[in-house]
């Protein structure tokens, strides 16, 4: 019973690393898009991401200033 419960975890800690890997991926993606000049709107039906996803990922871009 011991080993199900640590196969679980395992398992969880595995999607959390992935979820974060893609994450970071997608950040990149914005910023990187972003420094192209590319508006919000491009931005969000390229990437199929929130326009506040863009504004977080701009303020942090900025320092958390806007």
């Amino acid at each position: 019973m011991g080993g199900e419960i640590l196969e679980y975890e395992a398992k969880t800690i595995l999607r959390r690393g992935i979820a974060q890997g893609l994450n970071d991926a997608q950040t990149g993606n914005i910023k990187r898009m972003l420094g192209m000049g590319y508006t919000k709107k491009q931005i969000s039906e390229s990437l199929d991401v929130s326009y506040e996803m863009i504004d977080k990922v701009k303020s942090d871009m900025d320092g958390g200033k806007g």
